[in-house]
Order: structure tokens, then C-alpha cells, then sequence
């Protein structure tokens, strides 16, 4: 009975200590303590989270694993925060993988806004993503496409079972038409 009691009083405990610095988040569905709301959002998140945003609002704030996010529903909330308030929202998350290599130096999407992260999104605008570029890469995407697709014709092709490979017997009667 002790053990029970002093396991209760240990999990309130860290439910308080991990809620601490949440008081100017907006609200939230109640974290588990490892993996804090990730078992709400489920197969599919996209519904899940217009589910939670119904309950919460439309600014709630998530917390995933040991990350807290803040989940903005409204297309004008979401446009005030990326377009007008995008300094203050800009921090990111750094996994170990990304800083081991130095890859977030080198990205557009992991570098802090900076005079070199600038140089390298006019870069970007200009050569690779202007639809000048993009219309006369157009192509080389098509042809992308007709690539993948036609991998992805052999990947299924091969992945089917052959009976007969299976059941030399068969081999006769061929009962799936193949070669």
C-alpha cells in the first residue's frame, strides 16, 4: 500500500515539475510523461489534430516526446505568425544527426535567420525555385516521373510471388500466367 501511495505521490510530483514552464503556453491536452500527446494524434494526424483543435482551440500547444509545439488551426492566425511574426517564431529544434555533420550550417531550413541563411534563400529563389527555372526544368521532371514510375512498376513486378517457383508441379498447369 506504502509503495502504491509513494508511486502516485512520485508521478504527481513530476506532472508539476514537467508543467512548470508551460504558464505562458496556450492550452493543452495533459502529456503522459515520456511521450508527452504523441499517442493523440494517432494514424492520422491531420484529423487528430483538427479533433484536438475543436477541444483546445484553435492555438493549442502539444507536447511531442520531450518537445513542446505550438499548433496554429486558423489560416489567418498562421499567416500573422509566418509572415509578421516570423523572427519570434523561428527557433528550432536541432536533432544530434544534423549538428553532428554540420548540416544545419549548410540548410535553408535549419539555419537561424542570419545574413548567411539570407545569401542562401535569395540563392535558392533566384536559380533553383523561380519559375523561370522551374519552367525550363519542366522535362526534367516529367521524366522524373515516368522514372519513378516505371521503377515502381518493376519493384511490384518483382515482389509478386510465382506459384510455380514455389510448387514445381504447378508448372504445367501455370496457374498465374507467367514466365
Amino acid at each position: 500500500m506504502g509503495s502504491i501511495f509513494a508511486l502516485i505521490r512520485f508521478l504527481y510530483i513530476l506532472t508539476k515539475i514537467c508543467s512548470r514552464g508551460s504558464k505562458n503556453l496556450p492550452p493543452r491536452p495533459s502529456p503522459w510523461p515520456i511521450i508527452g500527446s504523441l499517442h493523440l494524434l494517432g494514424a492520422k494526424p491531420h484529423v487528430s489534430l483538427a479533433n484536438l483543435a475543436n477541444i483546445y482551440g484553435p492555438t493549442m500547444s502539444l507536447k511531442l516526446g520531450q518537445i513542446t509545439t505550438v499548433v496554429i488551426s486558423l489560416s489567418a492566425m498562421a499567416k500573422q505568425v509566418l509572415q509578421k511574426q516570423d523572427l519570434a517564431f523561428s527557433t528550432r529544434f536541432f536533432p544530434d544527426a544534423l549538428q553532428e555533420h554540420n548540416y544545419c550550417k549548410f540548410s535553408v531550413s535549419w539555419l537561424p535567420v542570419c545574413p548567411q541563411w539570407r545569401t542562401i534563400r535569395k540563392i535558392l529563389n533566384e536559380n533553383i525555385v523561380s519559375s523561370n527555372r522551374l519552367d525550363a526544368n519542366q522535362h526534367l521532371r516529367s521524366q522524373k516521373v515516368e522514372l519513378k514510375d516505371v521503377i515502381w512498376g518493376i519493384v511490384n513486378e518483382a515482389g509478386k510471388i510465382n506459384l510455380v517457383d514455389v510448387f514445381p508441379i504447378l508448372e504445367n498447369i501455370d496457374p498465374q500466367r507467367r514466365e
